[in-house]
């Protein structure tokens, strides 16, 4: 048993445990921000509209424009234009 016991690291009779704040370590990656821009009153179906936005969602603003733009519908047009007033907002 004396053997185990000195085989076994020794702490200090001081030691702190080490603390870990998660608030105060920086983060490194990059800020990635959201702009949002709304158009109220559309006389369109929602239905038909999530149709045409559910293809550019989680998608970066140059890749939904560029997306959208080939898009035959009439949901295409109005997302597009949202789109580009989101980019406008963000430049501001």
């Amino acid at each position: 048993m004396a053997a185990l016991e000195a085989s076994l690291p020794q702490e200090a009779e001081n030691a702190h445990p080490e603390c870990f704040f998660p608030e105060v370590v920086k983060q490194n990656t990059p800020p990635n921000p959201t702009w949002i821009a709304r158009k109220f009153n559309i006389d369109y179906s929602v239905y038909k509209l999530n149709a045409a936005a559910i293809m550019i969602r989680k998608k970066h603003i140059f890749d939904a424009t560029s997306l959208i733009s080939n898009v035959s519908k009439k949901g295409g047009k109005l997302i597009s234009s949202v789109l580009q007033a989101a980019r406008v907002n963000g430049i501001k």
